[in-house]
């Protein structure tokens, strides 16, 4: 069998999910924000959205530096990105500020999106958005055991 990576997440209004050019067959599917219609369980893989900056090829060769398994980081887990007052996505991120710590889990949204969205915010945004810009994106990679890919748009 094969891994099919699909690294391109379209946007609102067309995600075209449904549409890679080519029939993937049995491929095992690893997408960026892949929504749950579109999720074999068990054996397709939501994989998070890339940095627009992130390398296209590898760099020089690594060299093993540490035995030491698991990597013990700043934060066990991390997420940073939009959350969604309404629609498609919006259950999902709008739940994780019950897991947010500071310490060790890291879950930060924002409701800054779109053109209307301090017509259609809620009561949360404001503070939502504090903490938001209280984080660095990359940053919170480079320091996350594990990174949260919960379901966007």
């Amino acid at each position: 069998n094969h891994v099919v990576f699909n690294l391109y997440f379209g946007t609102w209004p067309d995600y075209a999910e449904d549409d890679l050019g080519f029939d993937t067959g049995e491929a095992i599917l690893a997408k960026a924000s892949m929504s749950v219609t579109s999720l074999r369980p068990g054996f397709d893989i939501s994989i998070p959205l890339f940095h627009k900056n992130h390398p296209e090829r590898g760099g020089d060769p690594g060299y093993v530096t540490s035995l030491n398994f698991p990597v013990s980081k700043k934060y066990f887990l991390a997420f940073k990105g939009k959350r969604y007052v309404h629609g498609i996505g919006s259950e999902t991120r709008n739940s994780l500020y019950h897991l947010h710590n500071e310490k060790d889990v890291v879950l930060v949204t924002t409701c800054r999106h779109g053109k209307s969205w301090k017509e259609l915010k809620d009561e949360r945004c404001d503070e939502d958005n504090m903490e938001y810009d209280r984080f660095d994106y990359e940053l919170l990679l480079q320091n996350s055991t594990f990174c949260l890919v919960p379901r966007g748009r």
